[in-house]
């Protein structure tokens, strides 16, 4: 085999620094264009992105010369200095510094994805899986 492969899916979660609620829907689209470029220049497969206005999800399946910690540093990095350089009256929205990744195994991967895209409609709907939710920094898994 001359060639590395993976099937290395993750679930991505961050939030806004202290939890508000400034990733508002007049910026929404805009923000997750940007955390797709970046994603898509740094190799990975984009598969959902979706979220509320304090918190964001991602898909993604990973290349295999990318780890965890630089596919969150960039997506983050980038897309705070696009809301700080690029969208006047958002500079106060900050991500917070932590963030939680889950592995996702290949078969439950479109049922993740959906979690991600009805985002909204899971949290009006207060059907919330909690450990993909609860991503404070104080957080610790039990």
């Amino acid at each position: 085999m001359r060639q590395s492969i993976a099937q290395i899916y993750l679930h991505c979660v961050w939030a806004v620094s202290n939890r508000r609620p400034l990733l508002v829907d007049a910026i929404e689209r805009e923000v997750y264009r940007c955390i797709q470029d970046e994603t898509t220049k740094l190799g990975c497969d984009l598969l959902a992105i979706g979220g509320m206005p304090d918190h964001v999800h991602l898909v993604v399946k990973l290349p295999t010369r990318l780890s965890v910690a630089e596919l969150m540093k960039q997506v983050k990095g980038v897309s705070s200095r696009f809301i700080h350089d690029q969208l006047a009256g958002y500079e106060a929205l900050y991500w917070q510094e932590g963030y939680g990744v889950f592995s996702v195994t290949p078969n439950h991967v479109a049922k993740v994805k959906a979690y991600v895209q009805r985002q909204k409609e899971h949290h009006s709907g207060n059907d919330l899986h909690a450990a993909w939710e609860e991503i404070d920094e104080e957080y610790t898994p039990k």
